[in-house]
């Protein structure tokens, strides 16, 4: 386990989902926990949709945060979690020199092509949140798709770089936090940014 920023870290090499695995877990999981997997074997997307990703090229990993009376946050505001998240995508890549722009709610394109998704699952009591688990797939080194993706793109062949995958986690985790946090001190400016970040017109 690796700690960072205050999030507990957990590679697995193989795993069905991280989305799954760690609701499976959540129960014992702390606050601010990261599962992160080099392969998946039945990765998420949203809806019915599944998530492809080669086998330790990319940036497959989910996030547990949980709420209560030290940071509360309503059930209605839900959304914000979307927001910020898609901004901290958005920030990571523009740190590799990569503009992205957000596809509501959730996906992060590089002009007409998609480098990560992202699956959102909440829990909650009455009128407040309890626990939000934040599924992302950030493309990185992968240098070809299946042809049923036929707008997927990466880093790697936006730039020519390869990423190492554990350290580019962790700048991740920076421009997430630093957006989590936006939630419950800067509402309304990161409701502006989001506004600003979202293409303008429709991918197919």
């Amino acid at each position: 386990m690796q700690e960072y920023l205050g999030y507990n870290i957990l590679w697995n090499e193989i795993v069905d989902s991280t989305q799954n695995l760690i609701a499976r877990m959540a129960g014992s999981l702390p606050d601010k926990t990261v599962l992160a997997a080099h392969f998946q074997t039945a990765g998420r997307g949203q809806g019915d949709h599944s998530w492809t990703s080669a086998d330790g090229e990319n940036l497959t990993f989910s996030i547990l945060l949980k709420f209560g009376e030290e940071r509360p946050l309503l059930h209605k505001d839900e959304q914000l979690l979307t927001k910020a998240t898609s901004l901290a995508v958005k920030d990571f890549l523009e740190h590799l020199g990569i503009e992205a722009k957000i596809k509501k709610p959730n996906d992060i394109y590089v002009k007409s092509n998609k480098i990560c998704g992202m699956l959102i699952e909440n829990g909650a009591s009455g009128d407040e949140l309890d626990w939000s688990i934040l599924g992302i797939g950030i493309n990185m080194n992968q240098r070809a798709f299946p042809e049923d993706l036929p707008n997927a793109v990466s880093a790697t062949m936006l730039t020519g770089l390869k990423y190492p995958l554990k350290e580019c986690l962790c700048f991740f985790l920076e421009d997430f936090d630093r957006r989590i946090e936006m939630i419950f001190s800067a509402r309304e400016t990161l409701e502006k940014e989001y506004e600003e970040s979202l293409v303008s017109f429709s991918y197919s």
